[in-house]
């Protein structure tokens, strides 16, 4: 078993990743009733639309989602259904798995999966006033709603929905301006944030909730997991525009933001001072419906109403310490949501040099501990020889014969 296991070791080790890029799509939903996927283009170090829009909505497309190990991308509609996409490896292209999941009354305004990408939950619009949660069966390969639906009389039009890392909770808001936190076992309502807010962020590890005021104020909330409930995290952070739209980077480093004025705010956590330091973006002229940052933290997207600039890329700039955009064509109306896929790594392969010497290495740990192994090896054929003595009492091996190198147990039947 010592052999074994570090062989295995060693063979896993074997592996160079000295080749290995990281890669992610950028989705987009929009007035159009269609999605587009983008790719970052090497060389001409632009992003670049990739294969043709995804159609099959018959309304507003409001809410895009990549599922944890970007396998499915989530489509939400002003049509009442929900989407799935799933990737195809042979036409590297994205086909619509199955047929669309109905059952929401109003528009689908929001969809989101779990961090391990087995449930996918969606918020119905007023006159829907619902969150439904879907989970992948296997058997018979389909989306299929499960348990109670989320609802209540707090609950009216439900505009954004994120899951907690473990899954076990959500937080949703809807149009009464109330954010609610979710069980997601029991679908009973666990914490409520009773104002006036207008959009909500959480971070990836679960921890913070950001969550926007008409009066140009963020708060930033933390969760008590004693008590089961938000608390306020430090003064409200004070901007010049409302903030529509919200989003944590990955690092939680930033906290980007978009106003009804065509207005961007990027926010800075120093640790030295923890604070929360503000930068203002110029790009668009008018509402800025979604902001989304990429999976390292190094791009952040945002999606417009103006017809002009539906999608801005921006990309922060180490050495002006700025963040630098790119406006993205394609779309002919309101651009309603944007989404990173995570991190794509392509496979991984060999290096023959890499390969050679962990090769050599693995042939003399294993002679090693031939040698190391071998006089209890000895000894246990001993005992087993010694069990199976024959009536004429044949000749036990003393295992003090013979010491010498790999080749002891063949030595050990010769004098036999």
């Amino acid at each position: 078993m010592k052999i074994l296991s570090k062989t295995l070791l060693i063979l896993f080790a074997v592996t160079s990743f000295a080749s290995v890029q990281p890669k992610y799509y950028l989705a987009s939903g929009s007035g159009d009733n269609k999605i587009r996927i983008w790719e970052w283009d090497k060389k001409t170090q632009t992003w670049k639309q990739k294969g043709k829009p995804l159609t099959g909505h018959s309304d507003w497309v409001t809410s895009v989602a990549f599922s944890p190990d970007s396998k499915w991308l989530a489509s939400g509609s002003d049509d009442k259904t929900i989407r799935i996409w799933e990737w195809d490896k042979k036409t590297k292209t994205w086909k619509q798995k199955g047929k669309p999941l109905t059952g929401h009354t109003g528009s689908v305004k929001s969809v989101a999966f779990s961090k391990d990408g087995r449930s996918l939950a969606s918020g119905g619009a007023r006159g829907d006033n619902k969150i439904r949660i879907w989970e992948w069966d296997k058997k018979t390969k389909t989306w299929k709603q499960t348990g109670k639906l989320l609802e209540g009389f707090l609950l009216t039009g439900v505009t954004s929905i994120a899951f907690s890392r473990d899954g076990k909770w959500l937080v949703s808001k809807s149009d009464n301006e109330m954010i609610i936190t979710w069980d997601t076992k029991t679908r009973k309502q666990k914490a409520i944030l009773d104002g006036s807010w207008y959009s909500l962020a959480l971070s990836q590890d679960g921890k913070l909730l950001a969550s926007s005021e008409p009066i140009n104020k963020i708060i930033i909330w933390e969760w008590d997991k004693k008590n089961k409930r938000w608390n306020q995290k430090g003064k409200p952070l004070k901007g010049s525009h409302l903030a529509f739209s919200l989003a944590f980077s990955p690092d939680g480093k930033w906290l980007a933001s978009g106003s009804t004025e065509g207005k961007m705010a990027i926010w800075e956590w120093n640790k030295e001072y923890k604070t929360w330091k503000q930068k203002a973006l110029k790009g668009h002229s008018d509402w800025v419906n979604s902001v989304a940052f990429s999976p390292d933290s190094k791009w952040l997207a945002s999606g417009a109403k103006a017809s002009n600039d539906t999608i801005k890329i921006w990309k922060w700039d180490k050495k002006t310490q700025t963040w630098k955009q790119k406006a993205l064509k394609g779309h002919s109306d309101w651009v309603n949501s944007v989404a990173f896929s995570p991190e794509m790594k392509k496979e991984p392969r060999f290096k023959k040099k890499d390969f050679l010497e962990r090769l050599k290495f693995l042939e003399e740990s294993m002679e090693q501990d031939w040698k190391e192994d071998l006089p209890n090896r000895l000894k246990r054929k001993k005992e087993t020889l010694q069990k199976r003595i024959t009536k004429n009492h044949a000749p036990i091996f003393n295992a003090k014969d013979s010491t010498k190198g790999p080749t002891a147990p063949f030595s050990l039947f010769r004098k036999l």
